[in-house]
């Protein structure tokens, strides 16, 4: 059966259960917990129709009230591009006391701040349960009980994981894809877009590229000390990536003056954030984009585990020069977001 004919026939299962109930009882059928009853819940209902692998009816983990971090929203800096995006100054969850900002698992809202010395994350601030380990039984949208990637109950791709839920089995033992072939965050699970709101979002893929290809990549502190003569044993600010507008750049004018820094504030794994400012020899910086990755895997697991991501290190050859390229990382991981400013 292909995948239209399913969805058709889960949206008219999804009607008829839905007839003649009341609201409060309709509420019943909100599968994915979204507080309405509507076409989003019919890829439950497929999962009910085709099968499971690990066998039921599939339960949604619902998206947690997450409180917003009720900081200004960044400043949009022009840097010259040629589609003209802007750029946020500033990492979502930043302020004075944290310029690293927050971290979040992909699709998450929750913001979670890293502090002390031992980078230990404040208790009670992620998921249900109130663990703070970025992990995949923690995940946003991971099934009821689930423990691993193929897990996954929310932006499932067609990718041949035939042992992942996304996958049923029909009355000859064909797996047929059976999960949602959402592959961009909502709205609603856009972090960046939930706590400034506007136009902010988070970055598409070609969007990171453009940012790599149409400006220089510059390694120092946010105070500019290397540029400023400073050695680098000597520096005292957060080390990242500064990304410099061209020149010539759009219009054929000087954008060089037009820049943003991206801190290189690591990446929370499980309870710990590693590679961060300080704590090692090279400290890296990853920054969420918007899409799930299409092209990799990530240590044997399907590309629906993984979500695009932007890269920022310091070459080892030299202190001042920086390595950024899009790379991908799991979902369930705590990464940095620095948002965009678009449609």
């Amino acid at each position: 059966m292909k995948k239209s004919t399913i969805k058709i026939a889960g949206f008219m299962m999804l009607a008829m259960l839905l007839g003649g109930h009341s609201t409060a009882s309709a509420q019943n059928f909100d599968l994915n917990g979204d507080g309405t009853v509507d076409v989003a819940d019919i890829s439950a209902l497929i999962t009910h129709m085709a099968g499971n692998p690990q066998g039921g009816l599939f339960a949604f983990r619902q998206q947690t009230n997450a409180t917003k971090l009720g900081e200004s929203a960044g400043k949009a800096v022009d840097l010259g591009l040629p589609s003209a995006r802007k750029w946020a100054d500033k990492n979502l969850g930043y302020s004075k006391d944290q310029n690293y900002g927050a971290y979040f698992a992909w699709g998450g809202r929750t913001a979670v701040i890293a502090k002390g010395k031992n980078y230990v994350f404040d208790a009670g601030t992620i998921l249900e349960d109130k663990k703070t380990a970025f992990t995949w039984k923690n995940y946003e949208w991971i099934s009821e009980g689930g423990t691993t990637w193929r897990d996954v109950c929310k932006y499932t791709i067609e990718d041949g994981a035939e042992d992942a839920w996304w996958y049923g089995y029909g009355s000859y033992g064909d797996a047929t894809f059976c999960g949602d072939g959402i592959d961009v965050l909502e709205p609603e699970d856009d972090a960046a877009t939930f706590h400034w709101g506007g136009k902010w979002r988070m970055p598409y893929t070609h969007e990171i590229e453009e940012l790599l290809e149409y400006t220089d990549q510059e390694w120092d502190t946010d105070k500019h000390e290397l540029r400023n003569g400073k050695a680098a044993k000597d520096a005292t600010g957060i080390w990242g990536c500064w990304f410099k507008g061209k020149n010539p750049g759009r219009d054929g004018r000087d954008w060089s003056k037009a820049e943003i820094f991206l801190p290189a504030a690591g990446s929370a794994e499980y309870q710990y954030v590693e590679y961060r400012d300080g704590q090692y020899m090279f400290p890296r910086g990853k920054y969420w984009g918007k899409e799930v990755d299409h092209k990799n895997g990530h240590f044997g697991h399907q590309p629906t585990s993984s979500a695009t991501i932007l890269s920022i290190n310091r070459k080892v050859c030299c202190e001042d020069e920086a390595e950024a390229m899009v790379s991908f990382y799991e979902r369930q991981y705590g990464l940095s977001i620095r948002p965009v400013m678009g449609d």
